[in-house]
């Protein structure tokens, strides 16, 4: 699924998924004229794992995790530009 967001950074995007024990999903989030980083918690709000790849504030960043347990997942997506950005855009 591809879906297209204008994204200034100001606030952090979160996204509930059903993950299941032992499945390995690929979380992707391409982004233009902002920096960002995604960060995946389990059901206790634990980061477990996070990315922060492209260089800069264009490309894509891609995140690969095998579940460990079946349950209800939250994937984070946050900028790490020092400032908002009116014209940012993501795409997961």
């Amino acid at each position: 699924m591809v879906q297209k967001i204008s994204f200034t950074g100001e606030q952090e995007l979160h996204y509930k998924v059903h993950f299941k024990k032992d499945e390995i999903y690929v979380i992707e989030a391409y982004h233009k004229n902002i920096d960002i980083d995604i960060s995946l918690n389990d059901e206790a709000n634990q980061k477990i794992s996070s990315t922060d790849l492209a260089d800069g504030n264009n490309g894509t960043d891609r995140l690969e995790y095998e579940a460990s347990s079946s349950g209800i997942y939250t994937i984070i997506i946050k900028s790490v530009s020092p400032r908002p950005v009116q014209n940012g855009m993501a795409t997961d």
